[in-house]
């Protein structure tokens, strides 16, 4: 069986280091409150949307193209998406998160 992105990208990378603090430290209970009504498509889990836009910005990754791109092709986004192993957000995605003010929600 083939190793998890986890287990390609070292340990005490960066990458860890922003998925575990959104996933466990961060209160995001304002974002999630934007979630609660039924849709057609379900959405990307805000925890993993937030931890991917603040890796992106973290690594001076900046445009939603690139952060689209580097979802399919470099293993330490790919560390930070998972379980959604097999294909990250596109940019529409990326958009629609970063266009609906999240952040400013989470204040």
């Amino acid at each position: 069986m083939p190793p998890s992105v986890h287990e390609l990208v070292p340990t005490g990378h960066v990458a860890h280091f922003v998925r575990d603090t959104v996933r466990e430290q961060l209160d995001l209970g304002a974002i999630f409150c934007a979630y609660d009504e039924e849709r057609g498509c379900p959405p990307y889990h805000p925890t993993m949307m937030v931890a991917l836009l603040l890796y992106a910005y973290s690594r001076g990754v900046y445009s939603l193209r690139w952060i689209a791109q580097a979802c399919e092709e470099r293993v330490d986004f790919m560390a930070v998406t998972a379980p959604n192993e097999i294909k990250g957000p596109n940019q529409t995605t990326n958009l629609g998160v970063r266009s609906s003010n999240l952040f400013g929600r989470a204040n």
